[in-house]
């Protein structure tokens, strides 16, 4: 290894420092005698304090303690401008490292800088070993809409995540998944970092939406991987993380396609609720309904507002 590659880490804590803490010690297995990473920024997202109490107390991190969620996308920002490595890795705390991944990654990065690479993200697999379908295709409303309707489970290609491609081999795309998210401190810089205005969700999406629009690309390496316990810091919240992932997509939709795609999108929502309260009659044990209820309540409060705002700024309303 080059040592004059050097990384700073990222992890964004909310309540989660069971996981956390599991992933740190994954790093320190992953980077033993090797000097590259400079340094390793937790931010805490307003945990409660029996959540953060070792987290706070150990030595080979640096700690930023938010007195309110201020959201993921802000949260790297802030660790970022920590940053003393060339590069940065954004990491979700429910993941564990393997021993190269990485040595491999940043060397995979470095190596394609002059090609143009914007973000790597690698395989990731989930508790039980299996490599989970990660990348994605830019989102649009068509797939939204298939997804809505079940087509998407009939033809593979007509879903935004490329459940088609078994990620056995690597390729560059369209997007990578933010649980393991490298790209160069220069970059990200250019770039302003992640947009704030996506709470959770669609942050790392926006963010190779712009990596295409600057020049670069996406890679997915398959070299190495991380073990990722998906939703693991999430499943308390089902309610909140479907009003996210809804307010989201909205969001991106009308940054980067308009009032009109966002609008459609909009509608595809509410046409989502329906097709999962017809599918809840037939298989009501794969999610609580009232959970379903709760956050498109949320959803129709923030659209809402979302418009009042559009108006008091004399733009045209969604």
């Amino acid at each position: 290894m080059n040592d004059k590659l050097s990384l700073t880490i990222i992890i964004v804590n909310y309540n989660s420092s069971e996981y956390t803490m599991k992933c740190l010690d994954s790093i320190e297995d992953s980077v033993q005698n090797r000097c590259f990473v400079k340094n390793i920024v937790v931010v805490d997202n307003n945990s409660n304090k029996e959540d953060i109490k070792d987290l706070s107390n150990r030595k080979d991190i640096q700690f930023i303690l938010n007195h309110e969620n201020v959201g993921f996308a802000k949260a790297c920002n802030q660790g970022a401008r920590l940053a003393k490595g060339d590069y940065l890795l954004f990491l979700n705390p429910d993941t564990i490292l393997q021993t190269d991944t990485i040595e491999k990654s940043i060397i995979s990065y470095k190596e394609m800088e002059q090609e143009g690479i914007g973000a790597l993200g690698v395989q990731i697999r989930d508790i039980e070993n299996n490599i989970m379908r990660t990348c994605s295709r830019f989102p649009s409303n068509f797939y939204f809409l298939m997804k809505c309707l079940g087509i998407n489970r009939l033809i593979l290609k007509w879903n935004q995540f490329m459940v088609e491609w078994d990620h056995m081999n690597s390729q560059n795309v369209d997007e990578v998944m933010g649980a393991y998210f490298l790209v160069s401190t220069k970059i990200f810089n250019e770039l302003n970092g992640f947009d704030e205005r996506f709470f959770v969700y669609y942050d790392e999406v926006d963010f190779c939406y712009r990596l295409v629009e600057q020049g670069y690309h996406s890679y997915f390496c398959s070299d190495t991987y991380i073990t990722h316990d998906a939703g693991g810091t999430s499943r308390k919240v089902k309610a909140k993380r479907l009003f996210y992932e809804w307010r989201s997509r909205i969001l991106f939709m009308q940054k980067h396609h308009g009032n009109r795609k966002a609008k459609y999108s909009i509608a595809i929502v509410r046409l989502e609720v329906i097709s999962r309260r017809i599918y809840h009659t037939f298989k009501p044990v794969l999610f609580d309904f009232s959970e379903l209820i709760e956050a498109y309540d949320k959803f129709n409060t923030w659209v809402k507002h979302y418009k009042e705002q559009y108006k008091k700024r004399g733009e045209v309303k969604l």
